[in-house]
């Protein structure tokens, strides 16, 4: 049967060879190429593809297609349903129901959750919502405010067009006024484009194109996108992964590992010391932690009553709560920390006064370099240790 055949035939019986953007150009007939018959007709029936025959010409497939039940029935579908709205009268339509068409800047249509899809001429336009954590297809249609209508009257929609509107994005003034206000640190990165860290730059999104992620469980996560990168940085400031980054970043050092020539020094020593008491070997141990003693080439003298012994002796004397302010200077000079003798002599600052120190109490006796103070607390906490 020729093309012309067929359309005659199909208008004697009454019946409509429905158009489509497929391949072979009608609906329920596709295209095999290379084939005597390239056009076959096919119905899904019983959750199942049904081939109905193969054909010479598209027309003909598609008139034994608009014979079968299943053809007669969307025919029957589509002359129930009403014609598609317009632009206008979908405005109107979602106005007379109350209804809000939301609109969205990420959407290449302007609308949310519809999107243009060029393959389909007739109903190009895809209404979505995402339910149950997976995407759902709403339905196809002619303008994008009928598919924005269609989305509008979902139980999504409706919720999203109930939650209230978000608030006005912060400037950098205010976002780092409010990180202030809320004790948190604005983390900043030299690898980052933005400068902070956690915030990426998003070209693809004009009005807030700086997105805040963190790494969970293994996995990246998106927490927002924001109009400023300071407003983005304070969103990840507010999440545990930031405030514990704040907190290892305040954290005293680890101290340096011994190198093989310390440890070789440390042996020789051991080696050519007199036997000791268990007790005094283990504080001894603990103070060569703290220092590196040249190896002395002939012994010292005994020390003068009140003043530790040298550094080669790499042991206290007494516990470090009963340390004289002589004492403490002394101990400041053997961990390379002498210039700030002279101040604590003058506050002055004694062994008591060490064992319930902390960073700001020995910034307040002279110590000004907050890395020193990290260095001397750590010290401090392997002398009391030892005794």
């Amino acid at each position: 049967m020729t093309a012309e055949e067929a359309l005659r035939q199909a208008e004697a019986e009454g019946l409509t060879l429905v158009r489509s953007d497929n391949a072979a150009g009608y609906r329920g007939v596709i295209f095999k190429r290379g084939r005597n018959v390239p056009y076959v007709a096919q119905v899904t029936r019983g959750g199942k593809d049904l081939r109905l025959g193969g054909f010479a010409t598209a027309e003909e497939a598609a008139l034994c297609y608009a014979r079968s039940p299943e053809a007669q029935a969307k025919e029957a579908a589509a002359a129930a349903e009403p014609p598609p709205l317009t632009a206008e009268e979908a405005i109107a339509q979602a106005e007379a129901e109350g209804l809000t068409l939301l609109t969205s800047e990420s959407s290449n249509t302007g609308l949310r959750n519809v999107t243009f899809k060029s393959d389909r001429p007739n109903k190009p336009y895809k209404a979505n919502a995402r339910r149950g954590g997976s995407p759902v297809s709403l339905g196809y249609f002619a303008t994008a405010e009928e598919a924005a209508l269609c989305y509008a009257r979902s139980p999504e929609g409706q919720a999203a067009a109930a939650a209230p509107p978000a608030l006005p994005p912060l400037t950098a003034e205010e976002a780092i006024a409010q990180a202030e206000a809320e004790g948190l640190t604005l983390l900043t990165s030299e690898s980052s484009s933005t400068g902070y860290k956690g915030v990426t730059f998003n070209s693809k999104r004009r009005s807030k194109p700086y997105m805040t992620a963190v790494s969970r469980g293994g996995k990246n996560v998106t927490l927002g996108y924001f109009a400023t990168p300071e407003e983005a940085a304070l969103c990840y400031a507010r999440t545990p992964e930031a405030r514990a980054a704040v907190v290892a970043a305040a954290a005293p050092p680890e101290p340096p590992p011994l190198t093989a020539l310390v440890l070789a020094r440390n042996s020789a020593a051991q080696e050519a010391a007199p036997p000791q008491s268990p007790a005094t070997s283990s504080r001894k141990r603990n103070f060569a932690l703290l220092s590196v003693p040249a190896p002395a080439p002939a012994p010292a003298p005994a020390p003068a009553p009140g003043v530790l012994p040298a550094p080669s002796a790499a042991l206290l004397p007494v516990p470090l709560r009963e340390l004289s302010v002589a004492q403490v200077g002394e101990l400041l000079h053997r961990l390379g920390l002498g210039k700030y003798a002279e101040a604590f002599a003058e506050f002055p600052v004694d062994g008591a006064c060490l064992v319930v120190a902390d960073s700001a109490d020995l910034e307040e006796a002279g110590m000004g370099a907050a890395m020193h103070r990290k260095k001397f607390l750590a010290a401090l906490t392997e002398l009391m240790a030892a005794f």
